[in-house]
């Protein structure tokens, strides 16, 4: 019997930005792929974003409008309540995905039957986006596919061992059945639970999945462009902007026992802390070594800044963090030599820089990755000679 293509659903939550949602959607439209759904989550936008969705003339997009403003969780929260059945998967509004992605994540899905799906992703800075001098485009090279053990996973990403983004998340590529994600509601029915949904997805999909499908191989493109509210939030002290305007909102608060900071791991912990009514702390976690690999992965520009904040979260925990502690400098060898590794790895990338080769959106940017991805498995290149590399380099000099 011929097994039947699996429905998904992709979400974006928007608020004022056609100028990017417009592109986004242009990858979406062309997918060739009929069991499928585009909600537009629409955080009550005063601008032409309505427009903008309702130009695209295609019956799979259904646009939502929240009515009134909302946090960012909070609209995303609202786009899950819309979906009852099959897959489902988040975009940020200058996002993408590559042409043939989902009837690639359907054969894949088709001979990896599983709960949850993480992927490789593209990366992309628009055009004065702020955070590059010009447009750029990172496509990895990997074509694996290949299931992956939920608990061990989420240790390592928690210990800094392994990027979150590897994790059986909702973004970027990433999905997951709504009855997996059914399963790791709270009482009062909410699935986001964080201030930082797509984040909050890796940590609460990996507490309810004994194992995922991990694709060596990108399905979307993770676009930057002067909207990025996380770019904003983690690579920034500028006032004004996304990341002013994301905590300007009321949201769902922090946890009690940390503060917010420019720390990729203190979100990460924080939303680990957040889904503790799930997994009750399996991973028997240490607040200092947390800060420590906080403190560690803090970039030049901000450490002083985090060092601040883990100090703060350090007293009002009744315990004490310094950045010459055992702990703390060991993490931050240990942070060095990933590094190390993952410029090993990176040969196995291929980056086109400027906008007349990158594209000057994010819709020509997918074109441009699909093209070289085509190019790579036709000469039958792959990840695994730069990985080796990598990891050679990460045991030479940890």
């Amino acid at each position: 019997m011929l097994r039947q293509p699996s429905k998904y659903t992709v979400i974006i939550p928007t608020r004022e930005r056609p100028d990017t949602l417009r592109y986004c959607l242009r990858t979406l439209t062309a997918q060739k792929y009929d069991n499928f759904e585009i909600i537009v989550s629409d955080n009550n936008s005063l601008d032409d974003t309505a427009d903008v969705v309702h130009a695209c003339r295609d019956s799979r997009v259904r646009y939502l409008n929240t009515g009134r403003r909302l946090s960012m969780s909070h609209n995303w929260e609202f786009a899950l309540g819309h979906v009852t059945d099959g897959w489902v998967g988040f975009l940020g509004d200058d996002d993408g995905l590559l042409p043939g992605a989902l009837a690639r994540l359907d054969e894949a899905l088709s001979r990896f039957p599983c709960d949850a799906v993480s992927a490789a992703y593209c990366t992309y800075a628009w055009p004065q986006s702020g955070w590059t001098s010009d447009a750029n485009l990172g496509v990895p090279l990997g074509n694996s596919i290949r299931y992956v053990q939920s608990r061990p996973a989420l240790s390592a990403a928690m210990e800094g061992r392994t990027p979150y983004q590897a994790l059986p998340w909702l973004y970027h590529g990433g999905f997951a059945q709504i009855t997996t994600i059914n399963r790791a509601r709270a009482a009062d029915g909410s699935f986001f639970r964080s201030q930082v949904p797509d984040l909050y997805s890796a940590i609460a999909l990996a507490c309810v999945t004994q194992r995922y499908l991990r694709l060596g191989f990108p399905l979307a493109i993770n676009g930057a462009s002067r909207h990025s509210t996380g770019s904003s939030y983690l690579a920034s002290k500028d006032k004004g902007g996304p990341r002013e305007q994301f905590l300007a909102e009321p949201n769902i608060p922090f946890h009690s026992r940390l503060i917010a900071a420019p720390s990729l791991q203190i979100l990460l912990y924080e939303s680990y802390l957040q889904s503790e009514f799930i997994h009750h702390d399996a991973l028997h976690l240490s607040l200092n070594r947390q800060l420590a690999l906080a403190y560690a992965g803090a970039s030049i520009a901000l450490r002083r800044d985090v060092l601040a904040s883990c100090q703060a979260i350090a007293t009002q925990n009744g315990t004490e963090f310094s950045p010459t502690s055992v702990e703390a400098l060991s993490a931050v060898l240990e942070f060095n030599a990933r590094s190390l590794r993952a410029r090993g790895q990176s040969i196995a990338r291929s980056v086109l820089r400027g906008a007349d080769r990158a594209g000057k959106n994010v819709a020509e940017a997918a074109e441009r990755a699909d093209a070289i991805l085509r190019d790579a498995r036709s000469r039958g290149l792959s990840l695994t000679a730069c990985k080796n590399i990598g990891d050679w380099l990460y045991h030479r000099f940890r």
